[in-house]
């Protein structure tokens, strides 16, 4: 891209680049619009694992590049849009950061994935430091793993896989702050041996620096206790009954904690 403002706008139309094609001297001021729009779309196609940045935003100026590095060979679909347009739910406005990027592939691969946005399209509970990229499941429903922060405004995951479907649910991404409502905690879990929910785990705990869990039985006798819990107590050597937790997470170590009560059932007989 030659000079400044001298920006590509896609106007519904695709920008191809074959295996050998490459896009030189992209900026906040020379990048690739697609008019918040997945009509068109920025395509890659790649021969081996190398990486390629797709320098793309929904208008001049909002500049939101997506760097992609497969695993595999692949020809890689990327556009980007602001969280009217996509008209996804499951996501809050305050803890998101107004952005979905739209990424397909022509095979089923897995690709390391950084995400760049800016500050100015925050949420007003949105923690750049606590945020992660995060994949639609449809359903209102988005899966949220830690990555890395490399800086302010940049994210990266990797292992993501990448649907081939220009409309299937998983090829919606976003970035979301981390917060209590993040936590699914169960109350039953069926520690038989049978390598499904053998354990009590407590999905999204990962995101949180701080966790404090403690486990009582119905006449209050601590029979657990954790002050880093790992996702692994199988409730050993106890019987089969009700129990109460309590629940600590912090989302930063100078953040207040947040406070979860309630009961879990074991039951190692379950039969569906």
């Amino acid at each position: 891209m030659a000079a400044d403002k001298a920006d590509i706008i896609l106007n519904g139309f695709n920008l191809a680049f074959n295996a050998s094609g490459k896009i030189d001297n992209y900026s906040l001021s020379r990048m690739v619009v697609t008019g918040n729009s997945i009509t068109g779309h920025m395509i890659k196609e790649y021969g081996n694992s190398s990486s390629f940045v797709f320098p793309i935003g929904i208008a001049e100026g909002d500049y939101t590049p997506a760097t992609l590095t497969p695993a595999s060979a692949a020809k890689l679909y990327v556009s980007v849009q602001d969280y009217s347009a996509a008209n996804l739910n499951g996501i809050s406005k305050a803890q998101g950061m107004d952005r979905d990027w739209h990424i397909y592939s022509s095979v089923p691969m897995l690709t390391t994935m950084t995400l760049q946005h800016n500050q100015i399209t925050n949420g007003a509970s949105f923690k750049d430091a606590l945020a992660s990229i995060t994949q639609y499941q449809g359903n209102s429903s988005w899966d949220i793993v830690t990555g890395s922060n490399p800086s302010l405004g940049v994210h990266t995951r990797g292992n993501v896989a990448i649907v081939t479907e220009m409309l299937a649910n998983g090829a919606w991404f976003t970035k979301h702050s981390v917060s209590g409502s993040n936590l699914f905690i169960p109350n039953l879990f069926t520690p038989n041996g049978d390598g499904t929910n053998d354990v009590f785990e407590v999905r999204g705990l990962n995101l949180f620096v701080q966790n404090d869990l403690v486990i009582v039985n119905r006449w209050g006798n601590e029979v657990y206790k954790s002050n880093n819990y790992q996702n692994n107590w199988t409730g050993e050597g106890l019987n089969e009954g009700t129990y109460y937790y309590l629940l600590k997470v912090k989302e930063s170590a100078g953040s207040n904690w947040q406070v979860f009560k309630g009961y879990i059932t074991l039951i190692r007989a379950f039969k569906k």
